[in-house]
């Protein structure tokens, strides 16, 4: 059991519960109760359905699609500005469209430099917006910029 504590507190979430836990004595039983609380709690708010989010428009030019700037994908709420990854491509989520029952993303892609491990990359936005399948996305979890207009991101 405190292997998958050690292997799980590189999560976000466990490290934020495992911060508010005082009893040392239960403390992977404590920690374990509140991911497994958390996760019922997102799978109850999840939708039957992936969807836009928030404040939605109609393109003028075409009045069959709809734009927001953030959207349900698996249960995941993907935004724009957040970075994601598709077919080991990367890019910024510019916008989140649904055309038809189409749910997709304009994304603008990121050209990778140099790959540090599987995860994680080094990468710079290169101008050019490209359509994205919603269903196909994995959110990174973290990015960084650092010099110039090099960006670390992390993937899950």
């Amino acid at each position: 059991m405190s292997w998958l504590l050690t292997h799980c507190m590189r999560n976000l979430t466990v490290q934020g519960i495992a911060d508010f836990v005082k009893n040392t004595t239960t403390f992977e039983r404590s920690c374990l109760a509140g991911v497994a609380n958390i996760c019922v709690r997102r799978a109850a708010a999840m939708t039957e359905h992936d969807s836009l989010q928030g404040h939605q428009c109609i393109l003028p030019q075409c009045p069959d699609v709809k734009v927001a700037d953030r959207a349900a994908v698996g249960g995941v709420e993907v935004s724009r500005g957040d970075f994601v990854a598709w077919s080991k491509q990367l890019g910024v989520v510019m916008a989140c469209y649904l055309e038809g029952d189409q749910l997709g993303v304009l994304v603008e892609v990121a050209r990778v430099t140099r790959w540090l491990a599987d995860h994680s990359a080094v990468a710079g936005l290169t101008g050019t917006l490209q359509a994205w399948p919603a269903s196909e996305l994995a959110l990174c979890t973290a990015w960084k910029q650092l010099a110039g207009d090099d960006v670390l991101v992390v993937c899950q």
